[in-house]
């Protein structure tokens, strides 16, 4: 090849590779590649393509070779590609140094900001982080992705309404405001003052936006399916979390114990680094789809042509989340369900699974978007530990003194909660509390609790602030040092509850009318623990306030819960394989019998869904709220040398 047509070959991988047709794209850089071993921009191009597809090894080492190749002419796209391609693998420590030296060359890069903002983020020093993000979006105003991450810092801080309307303008400017849109719908949760039909309103706003910007020939108004009520169903789970993740501990117990016989699994996996978990969910009897490289569009067209029956999409609108997919109506039936506790906000999702504690009848189906198909006891079964961590003995024995404690998110621990715990600390004079999450590793975030409890007359010697443990087995052997867990409110904890409870501790809850603040109830009542069960915050604190005085109760409680909770139903994951087929059963068995005669109808007016024999469900409504794009076109098939 001349220069000339080595060039245009360069232009012509580009175009592939931009437009997800990656096998042509990395056949055309590797014959480059053979002509001009030292191409740096072709070895640039093929090391970010690696990247994408998962080989973090050959990405950095082909990125790298094209660096020392470029040598002062180096493009900062090199190194912001490189740094990205390791914080895409958890490198976080590799993604800092390349950050860095690329910004030695040019400290207004945006794009190198953020990515040692993300670096710096995962090694847990969150107001450096915070401050990399700030200089990114400094440098550039357009970079909304660094605006978001700026939000999240807030969010996580408890700043919330501030986080929300970062990710509002973020939502406006740039390129992609998919990931802004989620991250102010999922924030809004977080607020103390929590009104469940705001939360349900801005759901359905959004959701009734983006179903009008998708192009009407890529939404499926038809199925293929055989609507036959009694014949093995398929139903397709889609996550991004099938991988070490909360989502796992609940989720595994329905992939190891449906009924193979009468229900079909298929997992669509947005998951971009896979671990020893994701190997392990794979091993179940499942047809298991990446699709991490492919567009929404891809992905409606998999699971149509896979005749997906009951499509159950388990991430709502958190990170890396693929609900947009559901917009498409690939499934005759399409449920939301576990990673989320909100609405998705889509007209095409019909169903939110749930259970009869945390959404009894008459309290909150005006809170969704969605009509409620309720789990009999729970919308949980936990999945214990693979980590064999012992219940210890209760502290108070060696300390001679209660501690209580949390390990819930930050924002999760508003005004009113420390409030609350300020006062138990108050009348309990001799106890102690240890609060342990992520931003809590990070010493100026720290001392901003410390002193917030010292307004509420708590000494800071009376606190034990703990960061995040990266080892799962590390974090269990934390549950160890208390004595009482105080859940939070309005937005409980689910499975740091489930961990604590498996670890002996006694909670006490706070019951709320949302589904957010009633997941400690849920949990309590499958433990026949009600009495742990508060009506207000007064009663709330005096429950724990009263278990702190009666010490052989929190011992007697400790040698026994876990007995008791793997003997309760929230662990006897047999029967809830079987609650959970019959609940999808009767969802398609009704949905046949309305396409074989009856008709279901969908009136935003009115708020109902109604059926012909005048049977009717509260649903939400709302105004318009965001334009977001469609995520861009891939391929997921490459074949990269080993």
């Amino acid at each position: 090849m001349t220069q000339m047509t080595l060039q245009a070959a360069l232009e012509q991988a580009c175009r592939c590779h931009n437009e997800g047709r990656f096998k042509e794209a990395e056949a055309l850089y590797r014959e480059i590649l053979r002509i001009d071993p030292r191409n740096p921009e072709a070895l640039h191009l093929l090391g970010y393509l690696a990247g994408q597809v998962g080989r973090s090894g050959v990405a950095a080492r082909l990125i790298n070779s094209a660096i020392q190749i470029a040598g002062d002419q180096v493009p900062l796209l090199y190194f912001i590609n490189l740094s990205g391609v390791h914080l895409s693998f958890g490198e976080a420590l590799e993604a800092e140094a390349v950050s860095r030296k690329g910004l030695e060359k040019d400290k207004n890069s945006s794009g190198l900001w953020n990515n040692l903002g993300n670096s710096i983020y995962l090694q847990g020093r969150i107001s450096e982080a915070a401050d990399c993000f700030k200089s990114a979006y400094e440098c550039d105003k357009t970079n909304n992705g660094a605006l978001s991450n700026w939000a999240n810092i807030m969010q996580e801080t408890g700043q919330i309404r501030e986080a929300m309307e970062a990710h509002r303008l973020a939502a406006t400017i740039g390129n992609s405001p998919i990931a802004s849109e989620d991250n102010y719908l999922r924030d809004i949760g977080f607020l103390a003052d929590l009104d469940p039909v705001f939360v349900r309103d801005e759901h359905m706003a959004w959701g009734q936006a983006y179903e009008k910007s998708i192009d009407p020939k890529e939404v499926r108004r038809e199925h293929k399916n055989s609507f036959d009520a009694n014949r093995k169903i398929k139903v397709g789970l889609i996550s991004s979390d099938f991988r070490l993740h909360s989502v796992t501990y609940f989720i595994e117990p329905l992939l190891r114990h449906m009924d193979r016989e009468n229900v079909a699994l298929y997992c669509y996996s947005n998951v971009g680094n896979p671990d020893s978990t994701t190997a392990r969910l794979q091993s179940y009897p499942v047809v298991w789809r990446n699709i991490k490289l492919l567009s929404d569009v891809q992905v409606a067209e998999m699971i149509e042509n896979d005749g997906i029956d009951i499509l159950i999409d388990l991430g709502g609108h958190t990170s890396d989340n693929r609900c947009r997919v559901l917009a498409c109506r690939p499934a005759p039936l399409q449920m939301t369900y576990l990673g989320y506790p909100f609405s998705v906000g889509l007209e095409a999702c019909q169903y939110r699974i749930s259970d009869q504690v945390t959404d009894p009848v008459g309290l909150t189906e005006t809170h969704y978007c969605e009509q409620l198909l309720r789990l009999p006891h729970s919308s949980w079964c936990f999945e214990p530990p693979m980590y064999e961590i012992p219940v210890a003995e209760a502290p108070v024995v060696k300390n001679g003194c209660i501690t209580f404690g949390s390990f819930n998110t930050y924002n999760k621990i508003n005004d009113l909660v420390m409030d609350a715990w300020a006062q138990i600390l108050i009348r309990v004079p001799d106890s102690r509390m240890i609060i342990k999450c992520h931003g809590l590793g990070d010493a100026l975030i720290r001392q901003q609790l410390l002193d917030q409890f010292h307004a509420r007359g708590i000494d800071a010697s009376r606190l034990q602030l703990l960061g995040r443990e990266f080892l799962p087995e590390n974090h269990l052997e934390c549950y160890s040092f208390m004595d009482i867990a105080l859940d939070t409110f309005p937005y409980n904890g689910t499975t740091t509850s489930c961990e604590a409870l498996w670890q002996g501790l006694p909670i006490v809850v706070l019951e709320g009318k949302s589904h957010v603040s009633r997941v400690g109830v849920c949990l309590n009542k499958a433990l026949d623990l009600e009495e742990l069960i508060g009506r207000d915050t007064e009663h709330y604190i005096q429950i724990a306030v009263d278990l702190a005085a009666d010490t052989e109760r929190v011992r007697e409680i400790r040698k026994s819960m876990r007995q008791r909770i793997a003997q309760s139903l929230l662990c006897d994951q047999p029967a809830f394989a079987r609650h959970f087929e019959a609940l999808l059963r009767n969802a398609w068995q009704a949905f046949c019998a309305d396409k074989n005669g009856g008709i279901w109808c969908l009136d935003r007016r009115s708020h109902d869904v109604s059926r012909s024999n005048g049977e009717s469900w509260k649903c939400g409504v709302s105004a318009a709220f965001l334009q977001p794009v469609q995520m861009g076109s891939s391929d997921p098939f490459l074949c990269m040398d080993r």
